[in-house]
Order: C-alpha cells, then structure tokens, then sequence
C-alpha cells in the first residue's frame, strides 16, 4: 500500500498549484485564500516536528510558530497594508488556546484553561473580529466571537456548536 499524507495545494484559473512544505518532505493544509492587491496569501500549517502555523505570500512561506507545539492558521485577512491571521496554538499542556497573529505577532483571545479555536477573522474600521468556539466546564464547544479582544457567548453551551465564518458590514 502506498503511503498519503495530506498536501497543501490550490487551483489558480483551474490549475493546481502544490505548495511546497518542508522541501518536499512534510504534510501540510492550506485553510484559507486570500487575494490582496494582485498577491495571492494562503492561511494553514505545515507538519514539522509539530503543527506549524503559518501563511503563504505568492507561495513563500511566512512561520507564525514554531514546531515546539501544535498550531495552525485557519483565516487570513488584509486591512490597511497588514496582515491578519486566525487560528490557535496550543500551550505546554497541550490545550489549545485560540489566537491571531498580527504582522506575525500573536494575540492570545483565550486563557488556555479550555480547548478553543479562532476559525476566521475580519478587520472592519479598525476594530478586530473573531470567531471560532471554545470549550465550556462540559466540554462542549460554544460558539462565539471575539471584537477586539472580548468575547461574545453566541450559543447556550448545552451542545456543540462553531462559528465558522464572520463578517461585518455598514448598518
């Protein structure tokens, strides 16, 4: 049997693209795509060590982490010439902590008590949103979003439920 692995990848106008991750030899995902200003930026990890968070411009890699721990990017978004990505890494227990980056520089939206995940992010007149879930005292992941930092509870916690996608517009 021939061993898979997964491939970050893309199709441009039809044509498939493969990302190259650690020179060949890694697996790695591609979660988002964004098209800015004719650069193409694609949001995902690559397999080290560990989980590599990280983003693509025109298919050069950008690390947002470092192999020490599992992390992976989930969203990218540009807003007045920088660079936003949402995703998560996770802390030395092993909990993920939901987070974005910031021209490569993390802000933490959780406190690492619970598993949580930021899934997309949106920048809108300057004011920074999230959204993803976060596990609750059961263990049920609870949607919700962040707007600069603080949360917004979107579900009741008594099942499962994720935000995905997030956008804003004028009233």
């Amino acid at each position: 049997m021939e061993n898979s692995f997964q491939v970050a990848r893309y199709w441009k106008n039809g044509v498939l693209v493969e990302i190259d991750t650690n020179n060949g030899s890694g697996m790695g995902a591609v979660n988002d795509i964004l098209v800015s200003d004719g650069d193409v930026y694609l949001a995902g990890w690559e397999q080290n060590s560990g989980y590599v968070a990280k983003y693509w411009k025109n298919d050069a890699p950008i690390n947002l982490s470092d192999a020490t721990s599992h992390a992976e990017a989930n969203s990218i978004f540009i807003s007045d010439g920088d660079i936003y990505v949402a995703g998560y890494q996770e802390n030395p227990a092993g909990i993920k902590v939901a987070q974005y980056w910031r021209n490569g520089m993390p802000v933490s939206l959780t406190n690492g008590m619970n598993n949580a995940e930021a899934k997309s992010i949106f920048v809108f007149e300057g004011d920074v949103y999230v959204c993803g879930y976060e596990e609750n005292s059961s263990g049920k992941q609870v949607a919700k979003y962040w707007k600069n930092g603080e949360p917004v509870i979107l579900a009741d916690g008594t099942g499962h439920s994720l935000a995905y996608s997030i956008a804003v517009m004028r009233p």
